[in-house]
């Protein structure tokens, strides 16, 4: 029973999330006159507090003159981007509005650079070490003796 209820809570929170992203993401692209915000914005992800008192939102930024400044810009406008929300989205509280640059992709980008240097300098080493056994994982399969 009390899984049941987490669980509902959970897709409660998921859908919140998700059309509070919908609607600050309309607001922002066509409804937003703030002149620090520049360049294209898209919303990447919604996370709002269970108690339904902020929501982090996400963003990312393309084409940006100064990606401090647009947050700044945001953050700025959170009181008309907040009264969107709460004009579009029937809640009995209406979150405040907390922007970050989502570095989600940045990050991702990071470890396959990392990856694409680990396998680069594993071959080097195979080159300059032909001797060394291979993994067990890595040799060649036995044939079977019929």
């Amino acid at each position: 029973m009390a899984r049941r209820q987490q669980q509902s809570k959970s897709n409660r929170m998921g859908r919140v999330n998700e059309q509070i992203k919908k609607v600050v993401s309309q607001a922002i692209n066509y409804e937003l006159t703030n002149k620090k915000v520049t360049g294209m914005v898209t919303v990447t992800r919604v996370n709002t507090t269970p108690d339904l008192r902020y929501s982090r939102i996400y963003i990312s930024l393309f084409n940006c003159k100064n990606n401090a400044e647009t947050v700044e810009g945001l953050n700025e406008s959170e009181p008309f981007l907040r009264s969107r929300v709460a004009s579009e989205i029937n809640m009995r509280i209406t979150p405040e509005l907390v922007f970050k640059i989502d570095d989600s992709a940045e990050q991702g980008e990071k470890i396959d650079r990392i990856i694409d240097q680990i396998k680069k300098d594993d071959e080097e080493f195979r080159k300059t070490h032909p001797n060394m056994q291979q993994d067990e994982n890595e040799s060649e399969p036995e044939e079977d003796e019929e």
